[in-house]
């Protein structure tokens, strides 16, 4: 599991306020009820701001995964706390 994954986990941990477990290999908002609509509104909002861009519809519809989170963080070169940029 890469550090930015285990990041990702951690966040989407906090931003839902709930224990995900670190070994997680990928966490889907279909098998999740705590990311319903409204976190799932907060979490496009968080990474908005993070990321320092506006997401298109279709791109935040179709954030669904852990593994999709992650993806969009590397895309973006986006290094979160406790992580070094390459």
């Amino acid at each position: 599991m890469s550090n930015t994954h285990a990041k990702v986990i951690e966040f989407l941990s906090g931003l839902l306020q709930v224990d995900i477990p670190p070994d997680i290999d990928d966490l889907h908002r279909r098998e999740f009820s705590d990311w319903d609509s409204i976190n799932h509104l907060r979490l496009i909002m968080e990474l908005e701001e993070m990321l320092g861009v506006s997401l298109e519809d279709e791109q935040a519809a179709d954030l669904s995964s852990s593994r999709q989170i992650e993806a969009l963080f590397l895309k973006h070169g986006l290094t979160l706390p406790g992580e070094e940029s390459s």
